[in-house]
């Protein structure tokens, strides 16, 4: 069972051989075409992959940042309902003007009695 030349794979190309060679191990050997892409791709991906977890961040602050607002945008919507509200009772209590008569604010006496502010 003899090879003629150019059937199979030379013997130096095997992988089992070129995986001891020393300068394969320290990184410095021969790297053929697939090898330098395999890298590229895979540093490719890594870094689509940081850009994605990034985006994803950012989507996540940006609906975190909308609920905030939400929340402040009605806690101040019920700030100033009750404000109105506390306006409206203060308008319906008589004012005390100054100098002007209370007819029914008087004194133990019967006097009737001037706001003096």
């Amino acid at each position: 069972m003899s090879l003629e030349p150019g059937e199979g794979r030379r013997y130096g190309t095997h992988k089992s051989n070129k995986d001891r060679h020393p300068a394969v191990e320290a990184g410095v050997a021969k790297r053929n075409l697939k090898d330098i892409q395999a890298v590229a791709r895979s540093k490719r991906d890594e870094k689509q992959a940081r850009a994605d977890k990034v985006a994803r961040e950012k989507e996540v602050a940006s609906q975190r940042m909308a609920a905030a607002a939400k929340k402040i945008a009605s806690l101040q919507d019920q700030r100033a309902r009750r404000d109105t509200e506390a306006a409206k009772r203060m308008l319906a209590v008589p004012a005390f003007v100054k100098g002007q008569k209370q007819s029914d604010h008087e004194d133990e006496d019967g006097e009737e009695r001037t706001c003096t502010l």
